[in-house]
């Protein structure tokens, strides 16, 4: 007890703030992640936080009502995934209205500072295998591209797409924290950060990730009014394209994109037919997967908005917009602080990344992007420390 007080004091924590720490920290570690955030809303049970968490919530009526309502049309459509991850939903809302009453700019900062180092580690390991994987295998360059197009690398991730938005999101916080800091090793630190990111997304050839990427760091330069950033970003980004046209050995599945458009459109072809049958109620969450007469099966309908419509039908959409609108108030009221920058940004790859997949829809992707949207309204602003000054973390 004594050691566990010795490091709240060392990191001027209190016991909720190292808890949500933990969790943060567990998002990297799949497995790990799903017992410390089950534990977590077991101990918001058992203490009972949970009550005045409900009380001190605007929109919770409208919460609550939302996720009893994809519980039971996922319970009448027979839609085990959808049983399942309404489920999940429901203890995602319930950890972040108590994520809302915890949040404070330096608990934000040690957040922000702990996905930098953990996806450090995250990114070198990826690197390292794909090197030592090249020095033990006799291949050509061009060779042993082509075979890592069909053994792309995941971490300790679900699969590639879902490390892809990883990356996304960690190179655009880390290029905020680099436009925003005038110290020369803070600079570098994360510019390092960044093209470690950038390096990895390159090696799990998203073919919808490094157009998104360079769309939302043009989008995250202009907001910051930094016109040699944006002009470098944006010849890069011409440079980036060319190859991608003219070059099918530097990213040889963008030479399949015709196909995989098609495959697409059969999807979403599909996911349109099913929304005309349930356009009212949806299926529950996992609604394509979990219908068996669509003559594509895929985990999702490969577009966010397709993927809403037929999930949650108009009624669900309905009885959760309210919370929405609320927050797109909240994070337009602080238009003119820096965190409105970094949110736009991230929204910018959940909406672009999410036109051709749903990656979003994801506990580890999800929990990055809400951990950040969410404290719209109680951070206005975010330490950008070097993450190993003092108190950085």
């Amino acid at each position: 007890m004594n050691y566990v007080n010795g490091i709240l004091e060392k990191y001027e924590l209190n016991v909720d703030e190292l808890l949500i720490l933990i969790v943060s920290f567990t998002v990297f570690l799949p497995f790990i992640f799903s017992f410390s955030f089950n534990a977590l809303f077991f101990y918001l049970l058992v203490t009972g936080k949970i009550i005045p968490v409900l009380k001190g919530t605007p929109y919770v009526k409208n919460i609550l009502a939302f996720t009893g309502l994809i519980f039971i049309v996922s319970v009448l459509k027979q839609n085990l995934y959808g049983i399942g991850v309404s489920i999940i939903i429901f203890e995602f809302s319930m950890f972040f209205m108590y994520y809302r009453t915890i949040i404070n700019r330096k608990l934000f900062s040690k957040i922000i500072n702990l996905y930098m180092l953990v996806s450090i580690f995250c990114f070198i390991l990826t690197i390292l295998s794909v090197l030592y994987k090249k020095l033990s295998m006799n291949l050509k360059m061009y060779e042993f591209i082509e075979y890592m197009s069909l053994h792309r690398p995941i971490s300790s991730f679900f699969n590639t797409n879902y490390y892809a938005t990883i990356c996304e999101f960690i190179i655009i916080i880390a290029m905020y924290y680099f436009l925003s800091n005038k110290d020369k090793n803070n600079r570098l630190y994360f510019l390092c950060v960044s093209t470690l990111a950038f390096i990895v997304l390159f090696l799990t050839e998203n073919r919808t990730a490094l157009p998104t990427i360079l769309i939302a760091t043009l989008v995250l330069s202009l907001t910051k009014n930094n016109k040699k950033v944006f002009a470098f970003l944006g010849v890069f980004t011409v440079v980036i394209v060319i190859l991608m046209i003219f070059s099918n050995r530097i990213f040889p599945r963008y030479e399949f994109i015709g196909n995989s458009l098609g495959t697409r459109k059969e999807i979403w072809e599909n996911a349109i037919k099913l929304f005309k049958q349930t356009y009212l109620f949806g299926s529950g969450p996992m609604a394509y997967q979990n219908t068996s007469w669509v003559t594509h099966p895929a985990n999702h309908a490969h577009n966010i908005v397709l993927d809403i419509l037929i999930n949650f039908g108009i009624v669900g959409i309905l009885v959760i917009a309210p919370l929405f609108i609320g927050i797109f108030k909240l994070v337009y009221s602080i238009r003119k602080r820096n965190l409105f920058r970094l949110v736009i940004a991230l929204t910018v790859v959940v909406i672009l990344h999410g036109m051709l997949d749903v990656t979003i829809l994801w506990h580890q992707t999800a929990y990055i992007y809400f951990s950040v949207l969410l404290a719209v309204g109680k951070v206005s602003s975010f330490e950008s420390k070097f993450i190993f000054q003092k108190g950085a973390l």
